[in-house]
């Protein structure tokens, strides 16, 4: 017999129409050596998150089975997407989670925890207001990045880690190499950007990926010039 707990947890993910081949088959999955929920094939973790299934994100949180990629932010968006503070502080305040970037990740979705991040931007870490900063670039959300660049707690010398090979990441040259001219634009504008990081690696990077706008504003900067010459 299914302990009642499982059942819990497989009902807490499955579709509407359950049946008992899915739950013995998600029963055998469950019953593995490990299993991991942020996993694009299995995500039992993010389906709970969802379905606004409260016990069965409890219980899995508890379940020393489940692997965390700490890079891996999609279960807090869906809490976050869901506007369910519940879920979303018991995921956000798990220590297996990078809290930083799931935070910055929720300010993609217009919801009441986009608002409280929003509310206590004076309380958050360097490395947390670069998070934001790169999701409002990555977004193109003028409004956002220009609240943001109005804060006082930024240090743009400070990377980010984003992925499971931890590389470090700095704003300027990830603008550089992916956003728009109008996200460059601004960033120019703040005198905390150094568009010359690392011996003009910025400009590098956008004449490496074909950016030819952003080649040709970057050249614009004195401070690039004098580093060339």
């Amino acid at each position: 017999m299914i302990p009642e707990e499982i059942l819990l947890i497989i009902i807490g993910y499955c579709e509407i129409e359950v049946n008992l081949f899915l739950i013995s088959k998600q029963f055998e999955r469950l019953c593995t050596l490990s299993f991991d929920p942020t996993d694009g094939y299995d995500w039992p973790l993010r389906k709970s998150c969802i379905k606004n299934n409260l016990d069965a994100v409890k219980k899995l949180l508890k379940d020393n089975r489940v692997l965390f990629d700490k890079y891996d932010t999609r279960a807090v968006e869906n809490a976050a997407e869901n506007n369910n503070l519940e879920i979303f502080n018991l995921l956000i305040n798990d220590p297996r989670i990078y809290k930083e970037k799931s935070l910055a990740r929720c300010l993609r979705y217009d919801c009441n925890i986009k608002k409280s991040i929003l509310e206590n931007i004076k309380s958050y870490s360097f490395e947390a207001m670069n998070h934001f900063i790169l999701v409002a670039c990555w977004q193109g959300d003028m409004v956002l990045l220009d609240f943001l660049l109005k804060c006082q707690n930024i240090d743009f010398s400070i990377p980010v880690k984003t992925t499971e090979d931890e590389q470090k990441i700095y704003v300027i040259i990830r603008a550089c190499a992916y956003y728009s001219l109008q996200v460059l634009e601004r960033l120019l504008q703040d005198p905390r950007i150094d568009p010359t990081i690392f011996n003009n690696l910025a400009l590098y990077c956008a004449i490496t990926n074909g950016r030819d706008e952003i080649t040709d504003r970057l050249l614009q900067d004195p401070r690039v010039l004098a580093l060339i010459n």
